[in-house]
């Protein structure tokens, strides 16, 4: 007569091929998982962190940036000189990347200009045709999608340059009293005696820049700190001005 098997074991049936009957032996139980822990009640304060607060003056980086042109690249009917290629850049990553704001094409197209947005994963100062750059100010991320719209509202320079037949040569023209193209002489061509050309530098100095100074600047208390919410120039941003309170004084007109 066989034993009692011990509490803590049970018995499995193991098969063999050279057995017509199978053999029994005694395996150690499995351990039981101990149940999770309940979840704590709901008086009790948790020990997951909270997210910190955001800065109290989140900013992107607003530059007139601008690039060499290649050689044999320029137009010797622009009279500005050095020629460059320009642009509005807004950085906006902790790595230095951003947006590059900038016109392309050239006048001699039938199209003229494009505005076109360019996305950068690295600083515009490892761009090998960099030249330098100008800081403007600083905008607050949630007025970006604003000013975007302003931009497309934006009109580049048109066409200002076509190709004559007669000097077979691309030169600056005008429309004359009879709606009619007309080319300039060569003496007036030579010295530059036309109106200047709009080129992308127009394009960023005198309507994306103007857009980005017509942002309203907003302050909002929150808290300790005062939220700034639009453009702000570079000569605010390095000397913030403190919230006053109270009355307006003398010479607040």
């Amino acid at each position: 007569m066989s034993s009692q098997p011990p509490f803590d074991t049970e018995i499995r049936s193991t098969p063999y091929t050279d057995r017509k009957v199978p053999i029994q032996t005694e395996v150690p139980l499995r351990t039981k998982t101990p149940p999770p822990p309940p979840p704590p009640p709901p008086d009790e304060p948790t020990t997951t962190t909270t997210p910190k607060p955001k800065a109290p003056y989140p900013s992107w980086k607003i530059s007139h940036v601008w690039f060499h042109v290649p050689p044999g690249g320029e137009d010797f009917h622009d009279n500005s000189w050095p020629h460059y290629r320009h642009g509005l850049w807004l950085e906006h990553g902790p790595n230095g990347r951003g947006h590059l704001h900038h016109a392309i094409g050239n006048v001699s197209n039938r199209e003229g200009l494009i505005y076109a947005v360019k996305h950068f994963k690295y600083p515009i100062t490892n761009e090998p045709t960099y030249a330098g750059e100008t800081v403007i100010g600083y905008l607050s991320p949630d007025r970006y999608p604003e000013l975007k719209q302003k931009f497309m509202k934006c009109q580049p320079p048109s066409q200002q340059k076509k190709y004559n037949r007669r000097t077979d040569v691309t030169e600056p023209f005008r429309i004359n009293e009879d709606d009619h193209i007309a080319f300039y002489s060569q003496y007036r061509l030579e010295r530059f005696m036309f109106p200047p050309l709009k080129t992308d530098r127009y394009f960023v100095k005198l309507q994306l820049l103007e857009k980005v100074r017509e942002m309203p600047l907003s302050r909002a208390g929150n808290g300790e700190h005062v939220v700034l919410s639009g453009f702000f120039p570079i000569a605010e941003w390095d000397a913030p001005e403190e919230p006053r309170y109270g009355s307006a004084g003398k010479g607040s007109g």
